[in-house]
Protein backbone atom coordinates (compact mmCIF):
# COMPACT_ATOMS: atom_id res chain seq x y z
CA UNK A 1 0.00 0.00 0.00
CA UNK A 2 1.33 3.73 -0.57
CA UNK A 3 2.11 6.14 1.88
CA UNK A 4 -0.54 8.78 2.54
CA UNK A 5 1.26 11.79 3.42
CA UNK A 6 -0.87 14.18 5.58
CA UNK A 7 -0.68 17.96 4.40
CA UNK A 8 -1.75 20.58 7.56
CA UNK A 9 -2.70 23.61 5.83
CA UNK A 10 -3.70 26.60 8.38
CA UNK A 11 -4.96 29.59 7.63
CA UNK A 12 -1.13 31.03 8.07
CA UNK A 13 0.72 28.60 6.78
CA UNK A 14 1.05 24.46 6.28
CA UNK A 15 3.24 21.61 7.17
CA UNK A 16 3.45 18.09 5.92
CA UNK A 17 3.74 15.05 8.21
CA UNK A 18 6.69 13.17 6.88
CA UNK A 19 8.48 10.20 9.05
CA UNK A 20 12.09 11.35 10.07
CA UNK A 21 13.27 8.00 8.71
CA UNK A 22 12.41 8.58 5.25
CA UNK A 23 14.17 12.29 5.41
CA UNK A 24 17.04 9.72 6.46
CA UNK A 25 16.48 7.32 3.41
CA UNK A 26 16.07 10.39 1.28
CA UNK A 27 19.10 11.67 2.21
CA UNK A 28 17.66 15.08 2.96
CA UNK A 29 17.76 14.91 7.05
CA UNK A 30 20.40 17.56 7.00
CA UNK A 31 18.69 19.53 4.16
CA UNK A 32 15.59 20.64 5.98
CA UNK A 33 15.36 23.96 7.92
CA UNK A 34 14.12 25.21 11.23
CA UNK A 35 10.88 26.48 9.91
CA UNK A 36 10.14 22.96 9.86
CA UNK A 37 9.23 21.02 13.35
CA UNK A 38 9.81 17.93 14.84
CA UNK A 39 7.10 15.78 16.91
CA UNK A 40 7.77 15.42 20.69
CA UNK A 41 8.75 11.75 20.43
CA UNK A 42 11.65 13.40 17.48
CA UNK A 43 10.55 11.20 14.46
CA UNK A 44 7.40 12.56 12.95
CA UNK A 45 8.84 16.24 10.88
CA UNK A 46 6.31 18.47 10.02
CA UNK A 47 7.84 20.11 6.83
CA UNK A 48 7.05 23.79 6.23
CA UNK A 49 5.22 24.11 2.75
CA UNK A 50 7.72 26.20 1.03
CA UNK A 51 11.18 25.11 0.54
CA UNK A 52 11.43 21.78 3.02
CA UNK A 53 8.53 20.26 1.45
CA UNK A 54 10.24 20.97 -2.27
CA UNK A 55 12.81 19.54 -0.89
CA UNK A 56 11.01 16.20 0.34
CA UNK A 57 8.69 16.14 -2.72
CA UNK A 58 12.05 16.46 -5.61
CA UNK A 59 13.59 13.84 -3.28
CA UNK A 60 10.98 11.60 -2.91
CA UNK A 61 10.37 11.80 -6.77
CA UNK A 62 13.82 11.21 -8.04
CA UNK A 63 13.88 7.74 -5.36
CA UNK A 64 10.42 6.75 -5.91
CA UNK A 65 9.71 7.54 -10.00
CA UNK A 66 6.27 9.27 -8.95
CA UNK A 67 5.13 11.79 -6.80
CA UNK A 68 4.27 11.10 -2.74
CA UNK A 69 0.61 11.54 -2.58
CA UNK A 70 -0.51 13.82 -0.45
CA UNK A 71 -3.89 14.36 1.33
CA UNK A 72 -4.49 17.83 2.75
CA UNK A 73 -5.83 18.30 5.82
CA UNK A 74 -7.55 21.91 6.81
CA UNK A 75 -7.10 23.28 10.72
CA UNK A 76 -8.20 26.64 11.74
CA UNK A 77 -5.27 26.38 13.89
CA UNK A 78 -1.76 25.45 13.86
CA UNK A 79 -0.91 26.00 17.62
CA UNK A 80 -0.31 22.35 18.17
CA UNK A 81 1.85 21.95 15.84
CA UNK A 82 4.02 25.28 16.72
CA UNK A 83 4.21 24.69 19.86
CA UNK A 84 6.84 21.69 19.06
CA UNK A 85 10.59 21.84 18.47
CA UNK A 86 11.94 23.33 15.26
CA UNK A 87 13.65 20.81 13.55
CA UNK A 88 17.23 20.96 13.73
CA UNK A 89 19.54 18.99 10.89
CA UNK A 90 22.75 18.40 12.86
CA UNK A 91 21.16 16.50 15.54
CA UNK A 92 20.03 13.27 16.76
CA UNK A 93 16.78 13.64 14.47
CA UNK A 94 19.01 11.83 12.02
CA UNK A 95 19.31 8.39 13.66
CA UNK A 96 17.00 5.85 11.98
CA UNK A 97 14.55 3.84 14.05
CA UNK A 98 12.46 0.93 13.68
CA UNK A 99 9.94 1.04 10.85
CA UNK A 100 7.19 -0.12 13.12
CA UNK A 101 7.55 2.32 15.34
CA UNK A 102 7.94 4.84 13.34
CA UNK A 103 4.26 4.20 12.07
CA UNK A 104 3.25 4.32 15.79
CA UNK A 105 4.77 7.52 15.93
CA UNK A 106 3.73 9.09 12.73
CA UNK A 107 0.25 8.17 13.73
CA UNK A 108 -0.20 9.28 17.44
CA UNK A 109 1.61 12.62 16.30
CA UNK A 110 -1.12 13.13 13.52
CA UNK A 111 -4.03 11.56 15.78
CA UNK A 112 -2.36 14.48 18.50
CA UNK A 113 -3.19 16.97 16.03
CA UNK A 114 -6.81 16.23 14.84
CA UNK A 115 -7.52 15.65 18.91
CA UNK A 116 -6.64 18.95 19.69
CA UNK A 117 -8.42 20.67 17.01
CA UNK A 118 -11.19 18.82 17.78
CA UNK A 119 -10.92 19.79 21.53
CA UNK A 120 -10.90 23.34 20.41
CA UNK A 121 -13.52 23.48 18.11
CA UNK A 122 -10.99 24.44 15.08
CA UNK A 123 -11.40 20.85 13.02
Amino acid sequence: MEKLFKAYIAPEHGWTAVPKRLLVQLNIADKISSYSYISKSGKVAYLEEDSDNTIFYEAYKKKFGKAPKMKAVYINSSSKIKNLNHYKAKSDYAKVHNEEEDKANYDEANDDIYKQQVEEGTY
